[in-house]
């Protein structure tokens, strides 16, 4: 039982020893100054998957499943945000993010988890751009109400091609780091 305790308090000890520490994508922004882009989708993103592109110029979180979409949408998805890369709290770089794309189509059927966790990463709406196609006709007035600052951008069905040119512009598949 002393064994327990002993693992259970050096657990601990490690745990407040981070906190406060750089996470390896805040140490990568600043040595390099870049300001990253998020980009959102539940859709394939030919040729990128999640991860780190371009020393931190591109952040790309591939949402898994249509089903975000729902009321856990943004606790999910934040959760997979902070996992994937490497951070302790959304907000630990959100002041240097340059902007957040995200793409909702016909699997947020009127729901705003993944634009809500979107907006989080932002940090300020200003910084939220949205793309839909015409299966989110029905989302989109909720979407602009509650985002009247977010940039709203009309896009082919599933968004496949508008979120890979994005990533494309920012930064090639192959300049992958993490």
């Amino acid at each position: 039982m002393a064994d327990f305790f002993k693992k259970f308090k050096e657990i601990e000890e490690q745990k407040q020893a981070k906190i406060g520490e750089k996470s390896d994508l805040e140490a990568m922004l600043e040595k390099n100054g870049n300001e990253p882009v998020v980009v959102l989708t539940y859709n394939r993103t030919e040729g990128y998957d999640t991860g780190i592109y371009g020393d931190g110029k591109l952040l790309l979180l591939k949402i898994k499943d249509c089903s975000y979409a729902d009321q856990d949408a943004k606790k999910e998805i934040m959760e997979d945000y902070l996992r994937a890369f490497g951070l302790n709290d959304p907000l630990e770089i959100a002041d240097k993010i340059k902007e957040v794309h995200v793409y909702i189509g016909k699997a947020e059927r009127g729901k705003l988890g993944s634009v809500e966790a979107a907006a989080e990463i932002a940090g300020s709406p200003e910084k939220l751009n949205i793309y839909y196609c015409t299966c989110a006709k029905e989302s989109l007035n909720a979407f602009r109400e509650k985002f009247p600052e977010a940039s709203f951008y009309k896009v082919e069905c599933g968004g496949r091609d508008e979120m890979k040119n994005i990533c494309k512009d920012i930064a090639k598949p192959e300049e992958k780091n993490g």
